[in-house]
């Protein structure tokens, strides 16, 4: 597939979703807002977003063949810390689909944005810039009210499609409020949409979610520190099964499909 035709396929498929945040989700926000603070129509904006994001991840990127897998039947019920690595752009909407109560951190260009802003402080998201005090508060309410928080402890996409460095900022906000950890492995999107290039490649993508720990259990440590290095060895090991069982079919798809 050349890559001229391979760029229009993309700039198509980001046109559906950046004409849902503009000419969907933004008005909607504006219409729910008119509500006041009602935790019934937040919710709605949430699920609406969910619903979304599952039909955007499994039925509107062309050539990406996704599996979910959901080993121990985690049902977020109960609200934790989500934690995922982070490869590329597609990695929010796969993550945004997994429950209808789920908060992100956001960037502050995010928050600030006059189109889609509201929509984000609406949906109770949180700048990382917010200090750290409000910050705690912020989550401790939404969690009280059943949301978990969304976290991507790398801070950044990776480049090479490997697990890089953890950030302590995530895990001292899990060591403060003592929640549970649910990790969430991501392969193939680095691959499928590279960090330094805006062109889908075909290919698979996985999306699995792992068995969550208490933080009472004390497996992962009581410290921030203890806790960022034990889930990063831990998905270094996870990531590197998925790589084992998928990067052939990736190898295979760039070969067929070269630029």
């Amino acid at each position: 597939m050349p890559r001229w035709f391979k760029l229009i396929i993309t700039y198509l498929d980001f046109g559906i979703l950046v004409g849902y945040i503009f000419f969907i989700i933004a008005p909607l926000a504006r219409i729910y807002a008119w509500f006041g603070d009602n935790e019934r129509v937040r919710y709605r904006l949430h699920r609406h977003i969910r619903r979304f994001c599952r039909f955007y991840t499994f039925h509107c990127v062309t050539g990406v063949n996704p599996t979910l897998r959901n080993p121990y039947g985690e049902t977020f019920k109960k609200p934790a810390f989500i934690i995922a690595n982070h490869q590329s752009l597609l990695d929010l909407p796969a993550t945004l689909m997994l429950t209808n109560r789920l908060i992100v951190m956001a960037g502050q260009w995010v928050w600030d944005s006059k189109i889609y802003g509201h929509v984000v402080r609406f949906a109770d998201f949180f700048p990382a810039t917010m200090p750290m005090d409000e910050m705690l508060a912020h989550i401790e309410k939404c969690m009280k009210r059943g949301y978990s928080v969304l976290v991507f402890p790398e801070g950044t996409r990776s480049e090479d499609c490997q697990i890089h460095k953890f950030r302590r900022g995530a895990f001292h906000l899990a060591e403060r409020l003592k929640c549970d950890i649910v990790p969430v492995t991501i392969f193939g999107t680095g691959y499928l949409l590279p960090k330094r290039d805006f062109c889908l490649n075909p290919g698979p993508e996985c999306i699995e979610i792992g068995k969550r720990v208490s933080f009472d259990e004390g497996i992962m440590g009581q410290t921030r520190g203890e806790m960022t290095r034990y889930w990063h060895k831990w998905f270094v090991e996870n990531y590197a099964k998925l790589e084992k069982e998928f990067l052939p079919l990736v190898k295979k798809g760039l070969q067929a499909n070269p630029s």
